[in-house]
């Protein structure tokens, strides 16, 4: 039974707001859909398809994609929120026909459509048939259309779906006036989507942005020569630092060349191509290498995102068992075979299994100082972390963990001190508190950072990725 619940924690939010043409709703997000955080995401399900062959989306929309629905006046829930899997493993306890009912009132769409007859049949009580339905909430008319689901081929139907969106395009014609906007070129009107989504994300609390020249990867070598010079170039770095500074890991470099190719191979077949605000190609290199090379066999990550450095960390450790924890999932693009905690690490009784070959990565903006302390009594001894800015560059990061590794390191700070610095206008400041440097000084055996490749690569500057041993 691939059904999976997750208390109140929704499977995948609902994209909606004012003014949109047709509200799509399923019965609830298919086990493909909940592993993958997005709509539609079985590898059988004709839903993305059938909307641009019956003229609603310009282009086949991919399921990642999904917030760009609204780019087309499109919306999209389901009956079930709380639970995933096929529609005969579904729960009627989990169907809220109330909840889509007021969602319904309050945005007003013109058209609710059924993506399947179970939805439908829970939210009026009884047997439907296809198309057009005699009832409505409000002036949004409801319409009943055979599911897209690849395991429901069987009862597939093209023309409801083909008549709805003819119903959708002749109530265009008569309530919208904006001829210019009508007659924008394809081209135009999917540059205006790229600056438009944006603020539509924001509105309903998504953040998952689009294009802006789809990835900082875009820009790349792709001669062949080329990339073997930059490969040398991170493979001779990293090896250096595995036997310099990071020495103490007692890590091997044998194998180092296949794991850079390796890398370079995957990076750009990665799931989430937009990783805007997280870790980027240099940083990325450096948690896969750590990851592959300590090997571990427990991973705790606290501070998911958009699930990139998940990705990375089973990339790296497949075998794994990974446990994700971060206060929200909204933004999650990539969900991982792992289990995952809606809340701050600290409020799970979960520690390092006895003798187990543990890592604990920390990307969450939470003081270094104060996740080494609780690491430590977790039974943690190896520690990854992002956002070690050293004090001088606090101006680079909007939320800085602090103090980070490198300011609980520098000498030259002094208790007491108040560091200032500006972000995107706002001043900001930090008082030195050196008991709290020293508490967490005391637990560390070794501390390295990973050297930035951003220059050797003419890439992005790294965040900082840090290598911590605790002492037993």
């Amino acid at each position: 039974m691939d059904t999976r619940r997750r208390g109140t924690v929704t499977i995948l939010p609902d994209v909606l707001t004012r003014d949109l043409d047709v509200v799509f709703c399923g019965s609830a997000a298919s086990a493909a859909s909940a592993r993958q955080v997005a709509y539609y995401a079985g590898p059988g399900n004709k839903f993305w398809p059938t909307l641009h062959k019956i003229g609603l989306t310009d282009r086949a929309l991919a399921p990642p994609e999904y917030p760009l629905v609204l780019t087309y006046r499109i919306g999209l829930t389901d009956m079930n929120k709380a639970e995933s899997g096929g529609d005969s493993t579904l729960s009627k306890a989990g169907d809220d026909p109330a909840r889509l009912r007021t969602l319904i009132t309050e945005h007003a769409p013109r058209f609710l459509a059924f993506n399947g007859k179970r939805a439908a049949q829970a939210f009026f009580g009884h047997d439907v048939n296809y198309g057009r339905q005699p009832e409505s909430i409000g002036e949004t008319a409801i319409y009943v259309l055979p599911s897209t689901s690849g395991a429901a081929s069987g009862h597939w139907d093209f023309m409801p779906w083909q008549e709805l969106a003819e119903h959708v395009r002749q109530r265009r014609v008569f309530t919208r006036e904006d001829h210019e906007l009508d007659a924008l070129t394809p081209e135009a009107r999917e540059d205006m989507r790229v600056s438009l989504n944006r603020r539509l994300y924001h509105r309903i609390g998504l953040d998952l942005r689009k294009k802006r020249d789809e990835s900082e990867f875009a820009s790349r070598m792709t001669s062949l020569p080329q990339i073997r010079r930059l490969k040398r170039i991170v493979e001779d770095t990293a090896a250096a630092f595995l036997g310099g500074p990071a020495a103490f890991l007692g890590l091997s470099t044998l194998g180092l060349d296949a794991y850079v190719d390796d890398f370079f191979a995957a990076y750009p077949e990665r799931p989430v191509q937009d990783n805007e605000g997280g870790t980027k190609f240099a940083d990325s290199f450096w948690l896969y290498l750590l990851s592959r090379l300590i090997a571990p066999t427990f991973i705790v990550e606290s501070g998911v995102h958009r699930g990139h450095s998940t990705w990375l960390l089973r990339l790296g450790s497949p075998r794994a068992d990974i446990h994700c924890f971060d206060v929200s999932f909204r933004s999650l693009v990539w969900r991982d075979d792992a289990t995952y905690h809606e809340h701050d690490w600290m409020t799970d009784d979960l520690s390092a299994p006895p003798g187990a070959n543990a890592l604990a990565y920390f990307d969450d903006h939470i003081s270094h100082a104060q996740r080494i302390v609780e690491a430590h009594r977790r039974g943690f001894r190896t520690l990854l972390f992002d956002d070690d800015f050293p004090a001088h560059h606090l101006h680079a990061t909007g939320h800085p963990p602090l103090p980070t590794l490198a300011m609980m390191f520098d000498d030259t700070l002094e208790d007491g001190e108040e560091i200032t610095w500006r972000r995107h206008g706002k001043e900001k400041s930090w008082t030195v508190d050196l008991s709290l440097h020293r508490a967490a000084r005391a637990l560390i055996a070794d501390y390295a950072k990973t050297p930035d490749l951003g220059p050797l690569l003419r890439m992005r500057p790294q965040s900082g990725i840090a290598v911590v041993k605790l002492r037993d």
